[in-house]
């Protein structure tokens, strides 16, 4: 059996999100992303979320939603 790709630049990485595998899968970054947000910014982001970049959720969990007291739960 062949060896699985690694890419060694991901290996100092603490996590990353393997875009390709949500594809392959039938599954929707954006969804998921979405999902992670406070409610404050899901209000904001839901009349845009079909042309929302990837990015944009990202940064936004990172610099709002992620110092909510509540950002890890059981439903995250």
């Amino acid at each position: 059996m062949a060896e699985p790709y690694r890419d060694t630049k991901l290996e100092d990485l603490r996590y990353f999100i393997d875009l390709d595998w949500l594809e392959e899968n039938d599954r929707s970054f954006v969804t998921v992303a979405f999902h992670c947000l406070c409610a404050e910014c899901q209000k904001r982001f839901s009349q845009e979320l079909t042309n929302v970049e990837k990015v944009s959720l990202l940064t936004n969990i990172r610099d709002c939603c992620s110092k909510a007291p509540d950002f890890f739960s059981e439903n995250l």
